[in-house]
């Protein structure tokens, strides 16, 4: 598809109050989203005018600004200019944003595939890397992009590159989404699951989000589960363990 970015000019951009150069091809490149659900031209002119009045930054935090409905890719700060988005690495990274707040909806396929075009678009000028090395929540301790959006980043990536998921990726992001479930977000890493590991995942979840309105036990065991998963996020054998021994204790 042929990427049309909306220029600042376009959008009504205010001038920025002051504006610093960094080096290209950045390091990093961030996955954002902005939680507010802003529309159109004058959401990110809502967005320039919160940050730069009530936050007292510069100009819009961000590079570039995708509309999750329209699917409207905007220039925020733009290519090799510090952005206000990522604290510790706004000069060696840049970011993209998406409206909308993806702890509580799953982006959609179309809007992978533009996030993908807008990455790939600058990885061929040579601003930033290839693929998303991230999201925010990687690089600080904030929730963002959501948990849904955080779980499509290696979808992004492989969209990037044009390359279909093997099999066991496939059984892997049906885990990773069975877990957002319960409102967790979790990337699997170095991983290979079967298709009985994916389907026992998504039962045991399916499980405790029947009972959990009516169990306050079900309720402490979804607590607990939150804390170990804390504690060791990305142990692919620890995973299993935790829900084999959840699916033991519900019967399932």
């Amino acid at each position: 598809m042929a990427l049309t970015i909306v220029s600042r000019a376009q959008w009504g951009a205010r001038a920025p109050r002051r504006r610093h150069k960094i080096p290209t091809p950045t390091r990093d490149l961030v996955q954002h989203h902005t939680v507010g659900d802003y529309r159109g031209a004058a959401g990110i002119r809502a967005i320039q005018n919160f940050h730069m009045d009530e936050r007292g930054w510069s100009d819009i935090a961000y590079s570039f600004v995708v509309d999750r409905r329209t699917l409207t890719v905007y220039e925020g700060r733009g290519f090799g200019i510090a952005g206000g988005h990522t604290r510790g690495h706004n000069t060696t990274s840049h970011a993209i944003c998406v409206t909308g707040n993806f702890d509580l909806y799953q982006p959609s396929d179309e809007l992978l595939r533009v996030i993908a075009e807008l990455v790939r678009y600058g990885a061929d000028q040579g601003k930033w890397p290839d693929r998303l090395t991230g999201g925010h929540r990687d690089f600080g301790s904030t929730a963002c992009p959501g948990r849904y959006l955080y779980l499509a980043i290696p979808t992004i990536n492989r969209l990037v590159r044009d390359q279909e998921p093997t099999v066991e990726e496939k059984h892997v992001e049906r885990v990773e989404r069975a877990i957002a479930e319960l409102g967790y977000s979790v990337v699997v890493h170095d991983k290979t699951l079967s298709e009985r590991e994916a389907w026992a995942v998504e039962n045991i979840v399916e499980g405790l989000n029947n009972h959990m309105a009516e169990n306050a036990d079900l309720k402490k065991v979804n607590t607990q589960l939150r804390a170990e998963l804390d504690k060791c996020q990305k142990e692919v054998g620890f995973l299993r363990g935790v829900f084999q021994e959840i699916r033991e204790a519900l019967g399932l």
